[in-house]
């Protein structure tokens, strides 16, 4: 009877694919299983079967294929029909778009091509997964899935398909998503998603969420989710499917112009309503002794589902970090109609026939001529095992082991300059900071046994190992300096409107001279005369010095992503995450250094602190964020002294003799190594440097109450830099060491505003324009000021 009654509902349409009973999903399974035994048990019994052979495709009349899904009930072999079809602006023909996870290509499974068994094709097992459940029983169903639709084995073919996929998903009349079979209580955890989408209304665009029931809990983001634990495992394992981690599903799921639909099993919810849901267990608070196991699969999957508007090619090949891909030149293609159309990136061509790192030359250079800024340089980390690839070349095949540096302007606004023909070497124009004359690298354990009080004495350790001895002073410049050293900058208020979301620049000076002066004392062996719990202006007595821990508490953190300041910028909210993690006063609240999301680790008990170890007892939940920052942006990284007194930040394999460079139109200084008997040089990576981040290499220090804030501007939409005056309180219009304007250039307003922070210049001789840089810093002028640059040849 239970037969009957399933195929009798799968007979009915694809609209009926939902079980009664967990028998009738089992049923289905093993339905499902019979069917792939039969047809390899008919395919065994025919010698006459053929492989199918794809005709060409005519490009002239721009031509696509679409696969025709012939009916049959959930246990038939799987039938279908390829047609090639025109494909153009004007004539869209209607089919349904498959995003979903390719899988292992091992032991492939035959699928008929007609409606005999004498022609078949050999497809994945995931596919071959999927098929049944998509099938209608009563009439064909009309796909485009690529792994059938575009003959794989034929680049040429491939290379240009792949250039079609973001109008293929734009204009499929449905996006079907397909998530795998039922289990590990999935149907549970898409009864949870559901719950807690119909509780709530979403805004993406201000981070917020507001009630539609009488229930006000679900969008309060201090009340844990009403789950229970075997409940939130089923949403970890729902979150953690293969398809969440692909890379090509960032256009797939981004593009569609409707609401695509969710499959798992028979189950179907909407994309609306998994996003929905996605967002309110990502800003809620959530138990603890769960944390650790959902909150990676549910960060990722919020960064899939947030930053509709994200447009910045460097942005998105930070968020795309942990993406699988079957080919790496998919890290560009995957991404390139993702990017703001106005950035030309477009124009590139997907051809699979080029090298992966020809291709992300071409991705670099051709965004940096475009933007005129070296945003994309600073991804480069040394990869000296790379034979062949130019240092400059960056190597996004393997995920970038140190965080981004943010909030700098080291270049200030002017552009870089990139020859239109480069063979090996890439000249770069720019001015010599310094030398490296000492360096330390941070030794820190990776970031699942990452602890807070770990972390404060490995930075007590390297910072004393280059000659900087306390005690030391809230307010004194060598703090001020090491604070926005080993933080990068990250403080509340180098936004506007201040962001407290981030630790205040005076909190984070009372959580280093805490530790500093703990480890100071500690080492001298001397008594402070004080004994307090509050170290920031005093050292801890030894009595103080053993402590356990047990106060645990909650705390809300948010963790910015981007890669430095980009002329056109999307909201501030999309580059800001809000995450929930656990903290103890001392220890256990960690950032990965490549990540927007801390990984946990849980404590029982934590250990006792003998005299040579930190305590951070009697500082404040939001000081103590200060050391999750510092984490994340000195993990594999180097603390350096140059020649000329600058503190900073380098890369792990920075060495002395190293120079450090401010480039024109890149954001961060650049770590160089000089070749032997060579006028050539060798990138290092991206580098943090005090006294030069502002753009004072270029341009000489800032006014004493000018400060630079990173302002986003909600009528244009734009985020940049500002120069605010802290006398006004107000933004000005330019950087104040800059002269007046020259007489052929004008401003220009974004939109229809008559006032606002940003603008472009137009020269009203050629009508040239220029989106970004200042024509006040470009080379000419700055040679004018007197400035030395010179042309760095890298190789």
């Amino acid at each position: 009877m239970e037969t009957t009654r399933v195929l009798r509902r799968l007979d009915a349409g694809r609209e009926a694919l939902s079980p009664t009973t967990p028998e009738s999903t089992r049923l289905l399974q093993t339905l499902l299983k019979k069917k792939a035994s039969t047809a390899q048990q008919s395919t065994s019994k025919s010698n006459k079967i053929t492989k199918y052979q794809y005709s060409p495709l005519n490009e002239d009349l721009h031509e696509i294929r679409l696969l025709h899904l012939l009916p049959g009930i959930f246990p038939d072999p799987i039938h279908l029909e390829l047609e090639a079809v025109s494909f153009t602006h004007d004539n869209v023909p209607k089919f349904e778009a498959l995003s979903y996870a390719w899988g292992s290509e091992e032991n492939p499974a035959d699928v008929f091509i007609g409606e005999s068994d004498d022609c078949k094709l050999a497809i994945t097992k995931n596919l071959a997964e999927a098929l049944p459940y998509l099938r209608d029983a009563n009439v064909a169903r009309v796909f485009w899935i690529d792994a059938i639709c575009v003959n794989q084995k034929d680049l040429e073919e491939r290379s240009k398909q792949v250039q079609r996929m973001a109008d293929i998903f734009s204009k499929a009349h449905r996006v079907v998503v397909w998530l795998g079979s039922e289990s590990d209580d999935s149907d549970l955890a898409i009864d949870c998603i559901e719950r807690a989408s119909s509780q709530i209304k979403v805004n993406w665009s201000k981070l917020s969420m507001e009630s539609i029931t009488d229930n006000t809990d679900w969008s309060d983001m201090n009340t844990p989710p009403d789950f229970q634990r075997h409940e939130f495992l089923a949403l970890s394992n729902f979150l953690s499917r293969s398809w969440f981690q692909r890379l090509w599903v960032w256009q797939e799921i981004r593009l569609p112009s409707h609401n695509p639909n969710v499959l798992c099993g028979t189950r179907r919810v909407s994309w609306v309503t998994l996003r929905n849901a996605v967002f309110c267990l990502y800003f809620k608070r959530l138990p603890s002794h769960f944390l650790r196991v959902l909150e990676e699969h549910l960060a990722r999957a919020y960064e899939l589902c947030t930053g509709q508007e994200t447009r910045k090619f460097g942005r998105l090949i930070h968020q795309t970090r942990h993406c699988k891909c079957s080919d790496p030149r998919d890290r560009v293609f995957a991404l390139l109609s993702l990017v703001d159309p106005d950035s030309g990136m477009t124009e590139l061509k997907s051809s699979y026939a080029r090298g992966i790192f020809e291709v992300y030359q071409e991705a670099m250079l051709h965004w940096s001529r475009r933007f005129g800024n070296l945003n994309l340089l600073c991804t480069v980390e040394m990869h000296d095992n790379l034979q062949g690839v130019p240092s400059w070349v960056p190597n996004w095949a393997d995920k970038r082991v140190t965080a981004p540096l943010e909030l700098g302007l080291t270049g200030g606004l002017s552009a870089a300059m990139i020859p239109k023909d480069i063979d090996k070497i890439l000249q770069l124009t720019g001015v010599v900071v310094g030398k490296i004359e000492t360096v330390e690298e941070f030794r820190y354990p990776n970031e699942i046994t990452h602890r807070r009080d770990v972390t404060a004495q490995g930075m007590c350790e390297v910072i004393s190992s280059l000659g900087i001895t306390g005690p030391f002073e809230c307010g004194s410049k060598l703090v001020q300096d090491l604070c926005a050293v080993v933080t990068a900058n990250n403080f509340a208020e180098r936004y506007y409107p201040p962001d407290f979301y981030f630790p205040t620049r005076e909190g984070v000076e009372r959580a280093l001279c805490h530790a500093l002066n703990y480890q100071f004392i500690s080492t001298e062996r001397r008594s402070p005369g004080d004994d307090t719990a509050d170290f920031s202006k005093s050292a801890p007595s030894e009595d103080k010095a053993k402590v356990e821990v047990t106060n645990l508490t909650k705390m809300k953190i948010r963790i910015g992503d981007n890669f430095g300041p980009e002329s056109s910028a999307t909201s501030k909210p999309d580059i800001q995450h809000e995450i929930v993690v656990q903290h103890s006063e001392v220890s256990n609240s960690n950032i990965s250094p490549d990540s927007t999301f801390p990984q946990i680790r849980d404590t029982e008990q934590a250990p006792l602190l003998s005299l040579n170890e930190i305590t951070l007892n009697g500082l404040s939940p939001k000081e103590l964020e200060t050391f999750d920052y510092v984490f994340k942006n000195c993990a594999h990284r180097s603390l350096f002294k140059s020649n000329l007194g600058h503190i900073g930040l380098a890369p792990a394999e920075a060495k002395p003799g190293d120079i450090i460079t401010a480039l024109l139109g890149c954001p961060s200084a650049m770590i160089l190594r000089h070749m032997p008997h060579s006028d050539q040089y060798k990138i290092v990576g991206e580098a943090f440097c005090q006294g030069t981040v502002y753009g004072e290499a270029l341009l000489g220090p800032l006014p004493q109450f000018i400060e630079p804030i990173s302002y986003y501007d909600e009528n244009t939409r734009r985020e940049g830099w500002v120069f605010f005056d802290q006398d006004t309180k107000s933004p000005l219009e330019d950087d104040p060491r800059l002269g007046e304007l020259p007489a052929e250039w004008r401003r220009e307003r974004y939109g229809d505003q008559d006032k606002g922070p940003f603008s472009r210049f137009v020269n009203v001789n050629t009508g040239e324009m220029l989106d970004g840089p200042d024509p006040r810093m470009s080379p000419e002028a700055l040679r004018e000021r007197g400035v030395d640059l010179r042309v760095f040849g890298v190789v």
